[in-house]
């Protein structure tokens, strides 16, 4: 016995599916390289410039650390690390973390992101003593 013949298509029938193929494989394809993750939003990256730290688990000595712990800190690369130690070879220690802002590449924004992984300096400590005392004074 042969298997049974399918009807064939009418014109019109065939003419549907042919238009319909395209859009059936576009909405396919886009679907498989959503699933896979080659297709990737745009415009919601993670901007590490808005992320403030709510704990640090380590404290860095900009007079003692070397670049590679330099590195660890928010938005501080090999260029902006070795140029903190050659600050600090050139001009002795940091005294304040407010110096940070003499080195090129280093803004006010940048020394806010990184003022919480920052060991405090002496007199980042004596300023914070005369507002202690200002704001308790009678």
């Amino acid at each position: 016995m042969s298997e049974p013949k399918m009807p064939p298509l009418d014109r019109q029938a065939e003419r549907v599916i042919l238009r319909k193929l395209p859009i059936g494989m576009a909405m396919f394809m886009v679907t498989l390289l959503l699933g896979i993750g080659i297709v990737t939003a745009t415009g919601n990256t993670l901007d590490q410039r808005h992320i403030k730290p709510t704990t640090t688990d380590f404290l860095i000595n900009i007079n003692t650390d070397n670049a590679g712990n330099l590195m660890l800190l928010p938005g501080v690369g090999k260029v902006i690390a070795n140029r903190i130690i050659e600050h600090r070879q050139q001009h002795g220690l940091f005294t304040s973390i407010q110096q940070l802002d003499d080195i090129s590449g280093i803004s006010h924004r940048t020394i806010a992101r990184i003022e919480p992984f920052l060991l405090p300096l002496p007199d980042d400590l004596k300023t914070e003593k005369k507002r202690h005392h200002a704001n308790t004074a009678p």
